[in-house]
């Protein structure tokens, strides 16, 4: 059964959040550092620990100011050139750049905020001068960001791999008979596996879960070689 979705409420503009459309699904966005969170961040405690913890200076501020920043950025996203909206884009793959390099180099999430960007603020001042400085500024490096750019990027590899272990067993006839003979030899409870689609992708993931072992003696039977050209 499908999760209830959460409603934005006006109110939440005290929190500095306003309401934004992403893959058909509601969910807030702070108008202060455009970050984004999960719908079911729509309630009270959630935003206000956002503001509070990533915005602290900016907590005890009225509500005219953040619904001044609300129709600032209302009007900057309806620039005719679309400026603002390649301009966030980019600082949304910047981000994402970043939080891959921290992660392959097993740093912790905190690091981007307190070390990466003031490094490169500073460096592009001193270089291109304060108004390209501010443009580092957008770069959204908080913990929590990172964190998240770091397992969404850590699903869709997941997802990649195991979209070619399928695809490789049902290249051809002749592999899906001699995976199926395999499995039969080892007694599995499972002598085959599906295609990736929409409907069955959950069935799919149970079924590499439970045939694991048995893929992985499969590839090697195929010889290493295959499985290099075929995985790397």
């Amino acid at each position: 059964m499908a999760s209830k979705k959460r409603k934005y409420d006006a109110e939440y503009i005290k929190y500095s959040f306003v309401a934004i459309e992403k893959n058909g699904v509601e969910v807030p966005q702070c108008v202060v550092c455009l970050d984004t969170l999960s719908n079911d961040a729509l309630r009270p405690t959630r935003l206000q620990r956002h503001l509070h913890h990533h915005h602290p200076e900016l907590s005890k501020k009225p509500v005219e100011y953040f619904c001044a920043k609300r129709d600032s950025l209302s009007q900057m996203r309806l620039d005719k050139n679309c400026k603002y909206n390649q301009e966030t884009a980019k600082a949304v793959k910047a981000s994402y750049e970043i939080a891959m390099l921290i992660a392959k180099n097993k740093k912790p999430h905190t690091i981007g905020e307190t070390l990466v960007k003031p490094c490169i603020v500073n460096a592009v001042k001193i270089l291109l001068g304060d108004d390209m400085a501010k443009q580092f500024k957008n770069i959204s490096l908080s913990d929590s960001t990172v964190k998240r750019r770091i397992d969404e990027l850590a699903d869709d590899i997941q997802q990649q791999v195991l979209e070619k272990v399928v695809n490789y067993v049902k290249s051809s006839a002749l592999n899906s008979r001699l995976f199926a003979v395999l499995c039969e030899s080892l007694n599995t409870d499972h002598m085959a596996l599906l295609y990736h689609t929409e409907v069955r992708w959950n069935v799919l993931l149970w079924k590499l879960a439970w045939l694991d072992a048995t893929i992985k003696q499969y590839v090697a039977l195929r010889t290493l070689n295959t499985y290099r050209t075929t995985f790397y």
